[in-house]
């Protein structure tokens, strides 16, 4: 004897529906695996090749001429990884204003997959930076000018700067210049430096192996998190800690050399105006 079993109508609408959106899931998912195999295999290898445009591009974006010697691709796991090599940002005069031997960048594919290049490394190995003050109380840093004014807390530059995950600069260089007259050229050298950012909690760690007549030995970390929803460059939200070891005298000099009067007594309640000895000190803030 056979038996029948009657199926509701409603249920069959249901059934197709489960179907096409898995059909779509496993049809998004073969058309990012071929996607990336695109990239991997085609693209990426040949990154070199599209040198002046990529030049150009990078140009366009910071507003002053970039140069590339040569661009190294490669993978990182399954991350694409590119070394761009004798990195080279021009000031507005056309002199140096930032360069960088060899820059290794390898990108983040959580969000390369949602069409946005961010870094999850970034490694500069012996960068040489120029900061230079100028008249009116600006100063122009790798080339762009800052000017004096009220802080709204808005930086897109450190913006996009602290949205990169884990950035690293070894052995890196400051070229200081009193441009306005009267301070003269310093040369902060072996400059490291550790910056991580992971959602609304960020680490630096800068060291200095040698600020010439400025300071010596010096390390300075900074630990903080930021209100939810705050821009990570809006210094006004950030709660953390300040921790500075072997300063010696490094901010006092540095800003009596370009003519900008130092708060002292805010600097030695925080044990920094020593001239010579190690020092350190731990700032917390709420």
């Amino acid at each position: 004897m056979l038996a029948f079993t009657q199926v509701e109508n409603g249920a069959r609408p249901a059934i197709k529906l489960g179907r096409l959106v898995l059909g779509g899931v496993v049809g998004l998912y073969f058309l990012l695996a071929a996607g990336y195999l695109v990239l991997r295999w085609a693209v990426w290898p040949n990154l070199d090749l599209w040198r002046p445009t990529i030049e150009a591009r990078l140009g366009e974006l910071a507003g002053r001429p970039v140069s590339l010697a040569r661009i190294e691709t490669g993978f990182d796991g399954l991350r694409p990884m590119v070394v761009l090599h004798d990195l080279v940002l021009a000031a507005p005069d056309g002199a140096e204003a930032a360069a960088a031997p060899r820059a290794r960048l390898v990108f983040s594919l959580r969000y390369l997959a949602g069409g946005r290049l961010l870094l999850d490394r970034l490694e500069l190995q012996e960068p040489r930076l120029l900061v230079e003050r100028r008249a009116g109380g600006r100063w122009r840093v790798a080339g762009f000018d800052i000017g004096p004014g009220a802080d709204d807390g808005r930086h897109p530059e450190l913006d996009r700067l602290m949205a990169q995950r884990h950035i690293r600069v070894s052995g890196g260089s400051l070229r200081l210049v009193d441009a306005a007259g009267g301070g003269g050229e310093h040369r902060l050298t072996g400059i490291d430096v550790e910056l991580d950012n992971l959602g609304r909690h960020h680490r630096a760690v800068l060291r200095l192996a040698d600020g010439g007549a400025l300071a010596r030995r010096s390390s300075l970390t900074v630990e903080f998190d930021r209100q939810p929803f705050s821009r990570p460059s809006d210094w006004r939200q950030w709660t953390g800690e300040l921790y500075a070891d072997t300063f010696e005298g490094l901010p006092i000099a540095l800003l009596e050399s370009f003519g900008v009067p130092p708060d002292v007594d805010f600097l030695r309640e925080l044990g920094l105006e020593s001239a010579a000895g190690d020092k350190s000190v731990r700032v917390a803030t709420s």
